[in-house]
């Protein structure tokens, strides 16, 4: 039987902010699940949402953040939530990982990752 492959979307912003960034990342994600392949999108929580969701067939996994500018610039909160997120990220066997943003902390956590 082969393994759907696992593609982790690292994006410091994802709905329900909006933007460019935040378009394209969702709907690559969904082109991805769509295809077939396991899709895990790592963003910032700016929004006070659950850490961990499931949309159009990518599962959403939202970093502990303090939102600064409105939210356009979330700092990581590297707290107990942080580490638990990271530490189950790191156990998923990823065979790709995308860095969506650059410029924004949140790069160099999916660059460490990566």
């Amino acid at each position: 039987m082969v393994q759907q492959p696992c593609i982790c979307i690292f994006s410091a912003l994802y709905a329900p902010s909006t933007g460019g960034v935040e378009i394209f990342t969702e709907n690559l994600a969904s082109q991805l699940a769509g295809m077939g392949c396991r899709v895990i999108v790592a963003t910032s929580n700016t929004h006070g949402l659950p850490a961990k969701e499931t949309i159009n067939g990518a599962e959403i996994m939202r970093l502990p953040c303090s939102p600064l500018l409105n939210g356009r610039l979330p700092i990581p909160k590297k707290n107990a939530e942080h580490m638990a997120l990271m530490r189950e990220l790191e156990s998923i066997p990823l065979d790709a990982i995308l860095i969506n943003t650059r410029f924004y902390p949140h790069s160099l956590i999916a660059a460490r990752l990566a």
